[in-house]
């Protein structure tokens, strides 16, 4: 069993690596068993299709333990420490995504694919739902330090997740911008109406 196991997650990797370097397009079947040296026939045995491995792409890619991330500020207990943990999450957040080009790559891939494959979309939909669900809690967490008024979270948790979606593209593009100045205003823009 452990085989299969090992054999299925290495074809997984084989795809990943090979939408990064060539697109998903040109990445098939028989480029993922050349590279792990299988046969079409045995990866087969593990997917029914190329769409079949890019969803597992796509889990490998959005499946991000942001526990880490959100349990500092879950422990705040003040507004400076609050807000402090509230920016280092979202400049955490940018490193990870800064740091590797090859997941970059594959994350503008995956983006392509939710106009071309239903399935991806619906993935990508059911990870962008559940980030959101983690930047509803923090925010909450802003309520209960008394921060914010309860009837802003979900519009909060949304202005979050767009500017970070939104900062994912301009390192993808490369863009003259320092997304990490831009979370901190970010941060100063979600505390302006609170703060008057």
């Amino acid at each position: 069993m452990k085989d299969k196991n090992n054999t299925r997650i290495k074809i997984i990797e084989a795809m990943y690596h090979l939408i990064a370097t060539e697109g998903y397009e040109k990445a098939s079947i028989g480029k993922v068993s050349d590279a792990i040296g299988i046969t079409k026939a045995a990866a087969y045995y593990y997917f029914k299709s190329k769409d079949d491995i890019l969803l597992e792409v796509v889990k490998k890619s959005y499946e991000a333990d942001l526990s880490k991330y959100t349990e500092k500020i879950n422990e705040a207990d003040s507004e400076e420490e609050y807000i402090n943990q509230l920016l280092q999450f979202g400049i955490q957040f940018i490193g990870m995504y800064e740091s590797d080009p090859e997941f970059r790559k594959v994350c503008y891939e995956i983006d392509i694919q939710v106009y071309r494959v239903p399935k991806v979309k619906e993935m990508v939909d059911y990870y962008y739902h559940q980030f959101n669900d983690y930047l509803f809690n923090i925010i909450e967490k802003g309520v209960s330090l008394n921060l914010f008024e309860a009837d802003t979270v979900t519009i909060k948790a949304q202005y979050l997740q767009t500017m970070l979606i939104g900062l994912d593209k301009v390192i993808l593009f490369e863009m003259p911008i320092s997304p990490q100045n831009v979370w901190r205003y970010v941060i100063d823009q979600l505390f302006l109406k609170e703060k008057k």
